[in-house]
């Protein structure tokens, strides 16, 4: 029993999700997807742009049809991209019963070292920024540019301050996060850290990130998942992968340097001891983790045994050299020793 349920999406794009989540909590708070998203569409002229990526799996617990409550209920949508934000604005105009509600937030959030620092967006009137575009993902915001330039329209840049989860949580007194959504093309290890404390302090119960080791030149290129996830191990929280109808666990399993090489995966995590934790364990399919363990296995042996290949084979290389300098040298004895015998 909670006198409020608190939510935050950091990069919620254009609040579907959001709107989606919490409508499971307080639908009568005004939190609707159906009616969301036609809005979105009539504010557009048409349907946003849809996001380009590996789509996020939507597990069978968000599709169960939501009880019916009372309790009062608080949306965080951090979205910097300031076509998207524009857009989430002009919708949220048209729900005054839900924008009671429902902040947006209009800036990039990050790490409590990058707090008060800004980053440069671009600011493109009328075309809703794509998903695949974050803070770190120059390619695509290059993309975009070029896709504006194509459609004539002038897309100037923007410096944005950046804010962190700690810090808006501790400026806006948010004691607790019931759920709290990350998702940044390739930022989110950032954003985590930007939740460092509040995660240290147990005060967000389940949380949902995005894995994106393949981006290149993104804070995920250069952070292994495996020192993620023990951080968040050491602050109380089992994680998992997540699958359309399942888990797979990652927390306490053995499994080496695989994880480390997934490309555009999600990750949820919750508060050991939470009413939560239970029924995400019993989504838990078992004996993967085994499974996998084995196979990290399998793999270690496998670089072990292909690594002493490799120290034997300049061995022996060294050693043919040294018969052919044997057999140059026997020749020359020979030779000699012809040579003699004609003397």
């Amino acid at each position: 029993p909670f006198s409020h349920y608190a939510i935050m999406s950091v990069g919620c794009s254009l609040a579907n999700d959001l709107v989606s989540f919490a409508q499971r909590f307080n639908p009568s708070a005004g939190y609707n997807v159906k009616t969301w998203t036609e809005a979105l569409t009539a504010v557009n002229n048409g349907p946003p742009s849809q996001a380009c990526g590996v789509r996020s799996p939507i597990p069978s617990w968000f599709e169960q049809p939501p009880a019916a409550s009372a309790v009062p209920i608080r949306t965080v949508c951090v979205e910097a991209m300031p076509t998207n934000s524009r857009l989430i604005n002009e919708t949220l105009a048209r729900f005054p019963l839900l924008a009671k509600s429902f902040d947006l937030v209009p800036v990039p959030f990050s790490s409590n070292s990058n707090v008060g620092t800004t980053v440069e967006f671009p600011n493109c009137e009328g075309i809703p920024g794509r998903e695949k575009c974050g803070i770190d993902n120059e390619e695509c915001l290059q993309e975009q540019r070029r896709l504006i330039s194509a459609r004539a329209r002038d897309c100037p840049r923007v410096q944005l301050p950046v804010n962190s989860v700690d810090s808006y949580m501790q400026a806006h007194e948010m004691t607790r996060l019931d759920a709290l959504f990350i998702r940044t093309v390739g930022h989110d290890p950032a954003v985590l850290e930007g939740a460092a404390a509040k995660l240290a302090a147990q005060t967000i119960r389940y949380l949902e990130f995005e894995v994106d080791t393949d981006l290149q030149g993104t804070v995920w290129s250069e952070t292994r998942l495996t020192d993620v996830v023990g951080t968040l191990d050491g602050s109380g929280y089992s994680c998992y992968w997540m699958g359309d109808e399942q888990l797979v666990q990652i927390t306490g399993c053995e499994f080496g340097d695989l994880h480390n090489h997934a490309k555009s995966s999600n990750v949820a995590c919750v508060l050991r001891g939470d009413p939560w934790h239970s029924i995400l364990e019993s989504y838990n399919r078992g004996g993967l983790c085994e499974a996998f363990t084995a196979a990290e296995a399998r793999n270690q042996a496998k670089n072990a045994a292909a690594a002493e290949e490799t120290e034997e084979q300049p061995t022996a290389e060294n050693a043919s050299a040294a018969d052919l300098k044997e057999e140059k040298r026997s020749e020359e004895r020979r030779v000699g020793k012809e040579c003699r015998s004609r003397w």
